[in-house]
């Protein structure tokens, strides 16, 4: 989904300024992707639908 796209872009750019996933990254993420808790969330539950892309 593109919204989940978009979410993996905000989170990879992020670690432009912070290189791990600290409290403060997040606190980064969260100003971009107001609910990346659920994104990450959908991430992990549906990580084998990406893999299928390999």
């Amino acid at each position: 989904p593109e919204e989940i796209i978009e979410h993996i872009i905000i989170h990879e750019l992020a670690h432009v300024v912070y290189r791990n996933h600290s409290k403060q990254f997040y606190n980064f993420v969260s100003l971009f992707s107001k609910d990346y808790k659920e994104k990450d969330r959908w991430l992990r539950d549906n990580s084998y639908i990406l893999n299928l892309f390999r």
